[in-house]
């Protein structure tokens, strides 16, 4: 993502890159949190809503994964 971020053309979409990348991480963050408080909680049912929360945000990598990939390809950057 750092060289798609150092070499695209305008600063509007280094911005943009930049406030996702920023949104996904604290967002990741914020699961790990949630995930190690069920986790230490010893309720079941916390721990499955972690579980399924864990899994969603999963799905969600694979999809950004996959936009990374084509936009790295748009600019012919090898991944």
């Amino acid at each position: 993502m750092n060289k798609v971020y150092h070499s695209a053309p305008n600063q509007k979409l280094r911005d943009y890159m930049k406030e996702g990348i920023g949104l996904y991480l604290k967002s990741a963050g914020m699961a790990f949190d949630a995930t190690q408080k069920a986790l230490s909680s010893g309720d079941m049912e916390k721990m499955k809503q972690a579980v399924d929360e864990m899994k969603g945000r999963l799905l969600k990598t694979e999809e950004v994964k996959r936009q990374r990939a084509e936009l790295m390809s748009q600019f012919g950057i090898d991944s």
